[in-house]
Protein backbone atom coordinates (compact mmCIF):
# COMPACT_ATOMS: atom_id res chain seq x y z
CA UNK A 1 0.00 0.00 0.00
CA UNK A 2 2.69 2.61 0.74
CA UNK A 3 4.32 1.48 -2.18
CA UNK A 4 1.50 2.64 -3.99
CA UNK A 5 1.01 5.41 -3.00
CA UNK A 6 4.72 6.57 -3.41
CA UNK A 7 5.24 5.73 -7.01
CA UNK A 8 1.27 7.30 -7.33
CA UNK A 9 3.09 10.74 -6.21
CA UNK A 10 5.92 10.14 -8.07
CA UNK A 11 4.05 9.69 -11.40
CA UNK A 12 1.25 12.40 -11.39
CA UNK A 13 3.24 15.48 -11.75
CA UNK A 14 5.25 14.10 -14.76
CA UNK A 15 1.65 13.22 -16.25
CA UNK A 16 0.46 16.89 -15.79
CA UNK A 17 3.61 17.90 -17.20
CA UNK A 18 3.10 16.05 -20.62
CA UNK A 19 -0.49 16.97 -20.66
CA UNK A 20 -0.04 20.16 -20.27
CA UNK A 21 2.50 20.75 -23.62
CA UNK A 22 0.81 18.02 -26.17
CA UNK A 23 -1.42 18.88 -28.67
CA UNK A 24 -5.32 18.03 -28.45
CA UNK A 25 -6.98 16.75 -31.31
CA UNK A 26 -10.69 16.06 -31.24
CA UNK A 27 -12.89 14.20 -34.60
CA UNK A 28 -16.33 15.52 -35.56
CA UNK A 29 -18.79 12.90 -37.20
CA UNK A 30 -21.57 13.88 -39.41
CA UNK A 31 -23.03 13.01 -42.17
CA UNK A 32 -23.69 14.79 -45.40
CA UNK A 33 -26.76 15.06 -47.48
CA UNK A 34 -25.36 15.19 -51.46
CA UNK A 35 -28.37 15.86 -53.73
CA UNK A 36 -26.78 17.68 -56.54
CA UNK A 37 -25.23 14.99 -58.83
CA UNK A 38 -22.39 17.65 -59.46
CA UNK A 39 -20.97 17.70 -56.18
CA UNK A 40 -21.49 13.83 -55.92
CA UNK A 41 -19.16 14.14 -59.08
CA UNK A 42 -16.70 16.32 -57.21
CA UNK A 43 -16.66 13.56 -54.12
CA UNK A 44 -15.90 10.59 -56.64
CA UNK A 45 -12.99 12.09 -58.49
CA UNK A 46 -11.52 12.96 -55.31
CA UNK A 47 -12.21 9.30 -54.01
CA UNK A 48 -10.76 7.66 -56.92
CA UNK A 49 -7.50 10.39 -57.37
CA UNK A 50 -6.69 9.40 -53.48
CA UNK A 51 -6.83 5.75 -54.87
CA UNK A 52 -5.24 6.29 -57.93
CA UNK A 53 -2.01 8.18 -55.96
CA UNK A 54 -1.92 5.47 -52.86
CA UNK A 55 -1.86 2.57 -55.88
CA UNK A 56 0.60 4.62 -57.77
CA UNK A 57 3.34 5.17 -54.86
CA UNK A 58 3.24 1.64 -53.70
CA UNK A 59 4.02 0.43 -57.02
CA UNK A 60 6.64 2.52 -57.55
CA UNK A 61 8.12 1.91 -54.23
CA UNK A 62 7.62 -2.09 -54.33
CA UNK A 63 9.45 -1.89 -58.40
CA UNK A 64 12.61 1.38 -57.44
CA UNK A 65 12.95 0.19 -53.63
CA UNK A 66 12.99 2.92 -51.13
CA UNK A 67 16.65 3.56 -51.97
CA UNK A 68 15.22 5.27 -54.80
CA UNK A 69 13.70 7.91 -53.23
CA UNK A 70 16.59 9.50 -51.50
CA UNK A 71 15.45 13.06 -52.34
CA UNK A 72 13.45 15.46 -50.05
CA UNK A 73 12.98 15.70 -46.14
CA UNK A 74 10.99 14.19 -43.77
CA UNK A 75 9.53 10.55 -44.06
CA UNK A 76 9.39 8.23 -46.79
CA UNK A 77 5.70 9.93 -47.90
CA UNK A 78 7.53 12.92 -48.04
CA UNK A 79 10.18 12.12 -50.31
CA UNK A 80 7.61 10.27 -52.55
CA UNK A 81 5.87 13.84 -52.59
CA UNK A 82 9.12 15.00 -54.09
CA UNK A 83 9.36 12.60 -56.67
CA UNK A 84 5.44 12.69 -57.29
CA UNK A 85 5.75 16.50 -57.91
CA UNK A 86 8.29 15.50 -60.65
CA UNK A 87 6.52 13.29 -62.59
CA UNK A 88 2.69 14.38 -62.24
CA UNK A 89 2.29 16.03 -65.77
CA UNK A 90 3.43 12.97 -67.25
CA UNK A 91 1.92 10.38 -65.16
CA UNK A 92 -1.58 11.91 -64.38
CA UNK A 93 -2.10 14.80 -66.96
CA UNK A 94 -5.59 15.71 -65.40
CA UNK A 95 -3.97 16.00 -61.64
CA UNK A 96 -5.26 20.01 -62.20
CA UNK A 97 -8.48 19.08 -61.57
CA UNK A 98 -8.15 17.87 -58.45
CA UNK A 99 -6.94 19.49 -55.27
CA UNK A 100 -3.34 18.91 -54.87
CA UNK A 101 -3.46 18.08 -50.44
CA UNK A 102 -5.40 15.16 -51.61
CA UNK A 103 -2.79 13.45 -53.30
CA UNK A 104 -0.55 14.69 -50.39
CA UNK A 105 -3.13 13.19 -47.82
CA UNK A 106 -3.30 9.87 -49.31
CA UNK A 107 0.59 9.50 -49.99
CA UNK A 108 1.38 10.83 -46.24
CA UNK A 109 -1.33 7.60 -45.49
CA UNK A 110 0.75 5.19 -47.03
CA UNK A 111 3.70 6.70 -45.29
CA UNK A 112 2.08 6.00 -41.60
CA UNK A 113 0.90 2.30 -43.47
CA UNK A 114 4.69 1.33 -44.38
CA UNK A 115 5.78 2.12 -40.69
CA UNK A 116 3.21 -0.98 -40.01
CA UNK A 117 3.71 -3.52 -42.36
CA UNK A 118 6.34 -3.83 -45.32
CA UNK A 119 5.53 -2.78 -48.71
CA UNK A 120 4.98 -6.26 -50.01
CA UNK A 121 2.65 -7.08 -47.29
CA UNK A 122 0.22 -3.75 -48.01
CA UNK A 123 -2.76 -4.51 -50.49
CA UNK A 124 -3.37 -1.43 -53.22
CA UNK A 125 -6.63 0.51 -52.49
CA UNK A 126 -10.04 -0.94 -54.02
CA UNK A 127 -13.14 1.24 -55.73
CA UNK A 128 -15.43 -1.09 -53.36
CA UNK A 129 -13.48 -0.87 -49.99
CA UNK A 130 -12.08 2.50 -50.04
CA UNK A 131 -13.88 5.91 -50.84
CA UNK A 132 -12.83 8.49 -49.26
CA UNK A 133 -10.47 11.49 -49.56
CA UNK A 134 -8.63 14.21 -47.15
CA UNK A 135 -9.04 17.94 -47.71
CA UNK A 136 -7.02 20.53 -46.08
CA UNK A 137 -7.29 24.18 -45.88
CA UNK A 138 -10.63 24.12 -44.21
CA UNK A 139 -10.93 27.01 -41.88
CA UNK A 140 -13.37 27.69 -39.06
CA UNK A 141 -15.59 30.05 -41.38
CA UNK A 142 -16.21 27.59 -43.38
CA UNK A 143 -18.50 25.77 -41.14
CA UNK A 144 -21.71 26.54 -41.11
CA UNK A 145 -24.86 25.84 -39.08
CA UNK A 146 -26.09 23.41 -41.56
CA UNK A 147 -22.87 23.23 -44.11
CA UNK A 148 -19.40 22.92 -44.70
CA UNK A 149 -17.50 24.69 -47.26
CA UNK A 150 -14.38 22.44 -48.86
CA UNK A 151 -11.72 23.76 -51.20
CA UNK A 152 -11.72 22.91 -55.08
CA UNK A 153 -8.56 22.41 -57.47
CA UNK A 154 -6.86 25.19 -60.14
CA UNK A 155 -8.64 23.74 -62.96
CA UNK A 156 -11.85 21.44 -62.07
CA UNK A 157 -15.24 22.38 -61.72
CA UNK A 158 -15.30 24.02 -58.31
CA UNK A 159 -12.38 26.31 -58.22
CA UNK A 160 -13.73 28.68 -55.31
CA UNK A 161 -14.78 25.59 -53.24
CA UNK A 162 -18.00 23.55 -53.01
CA UNK A 163 -20.15 23.94 -50.03
CA UNK A 164 -21.86 20.68 -48.70
CA UNK A 165 -24.92 20.20 -47.16
CA UNK A 166 -24.89 18.40 -43.16
CA UNK A 167 -27.75 16.48 -43.10
CA UNK A 168 -28.68 17.26 -39.21
CA UNK A 169 -26.80 20.46 -39.14
CA UNK A 170 -23.12 20.94 -37.85
CA UNK A 171 -24.49 20.95 -34.32
CA UNK A 172 -21.62 20.53 -31.10
CA UNK A 173 -18.30 21.35 -34.01
CA UNK A 174 -20.46 24.80 -34.96
CA UNK A 175 -20.94 25.44 -31.30
CA UNK A 176 -17.60 24.73 -30.06
CA UNK A 177 -15.92 26.88 -32.75
CA UNK A 178 -18.62 29.88 -31.50
CA UNK A 179 -17.42 29.83 -28.11
CA UNK A 180 -13.84 29.84 -29.03
CA UNK A 181 -12.97 26.45 -27.65
CA UNK A 182 -11.30 25.27 -31.48
CA UNK A 183 -8.10 26.54 -32.53
CA UNK A 184 -8.10 25.03 -36.40
CA UNK A 185 -9.38 22.09 -38.38
CA UNK A 186 -6.60 20.01 -39.04
CA UNK A 187 -8.29 18.41 -42.04
CA UNK A 188 -11.70 16.80 -43.41
CA UNK A 189 -12.06 13.59 -44.45
CA UNK A 190 -14.99 12.63 -46.83
CA UNK A 191 -16.31 9.47 -47.13
CA UNK A 192 -18.90 7.33 -48.80
CA UNK A 193 -20.52 3.68 -47.58
CA UNK A 194 -23.55 2.43 -49.13
CA UNK A 195 -24.77 5.66 -50.67
CA UNK A 196 -24.60 7.58 -47.74
CA UNK A 197 -22.01 10.27 -47.46
CA UNK A 198 -20.27 11.31 -43.88
CA UNK A 199 -17.51 14.14 -43.06
CA UNK A 200 -15.12 13.59 -40.54
CA UNK A 201 -13.40 16.60 -38.71
CA UNK A 202 -10.43 16.33 -37.10
CA UNK A 203 -10.07 19.88 -34.97
CA UNK A 204 -6.86 20.90 -32.85
CA UNK A 205 -8.74 21.79 -29.43
CA UNK A 206 -8.08 24.14 -26.28
CA UNK A 207 -6.11 22.01 -23.79
CA UNK A 208 -8.49 22.64 -20.65
CA UNK A 209 -6.68 23.79 -17.84
CA UNK A 210 -5.05 21.88 -15.28
CA UNK A 211 -6.68 21.46 -11.77
CA UNK A 212 -5.12 23.17 -8.88
CA UNK A 213 -3.15 20.63 -6.67
CA UNK A 214 -4.74 19.89 -3.27
CA UNK A 215 -1.90 18.43 -1.66
CA UNK A 216 -3.91 15.46 -0.90
CA UNK A 217 -2.24 12.01 -1.45
CA UNK A 218 -4.85 9.04 -2.80
CA UNK A 219 -3.51 6.12 -2.60
CA UNK A 220 -4.84 2.99 -4.99
CA UNK A 221 -4.70 -1.00 -3.44
CA UNK A 222 -4.33 -2.27 -7.04
CA UNK A 223 -1.28 -4.54 -6.11
CA UNK A 224 2.12 -4.59 -8.06
CA UNK A 225 1.41 -6.97 -10.64
CA UNK A 226 -1.58 -4.35 -12.07
CA UNK A 227 0.71 -1.41 -12.52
Amino acid sequence: MLLTRLFLRHIFPTCRQTHASADMLRAYRLELEITSERKRRFLHQHFGAARFIYNWALRELREKGFDFFKQGKGGIGERILYYWREVRDRVAPWHREINALTFNGAVLDLGRDLKRHAPGKLKGRRRNRHSSAHFYGVRLQHIGRRSIKLPGSKAGEFRGGVCLKVKKGTGQLYEDIQRGYIRTIKRVTVSEKAGRYFASVLCEVEDPEALPGTGVVCGLDVGISSI
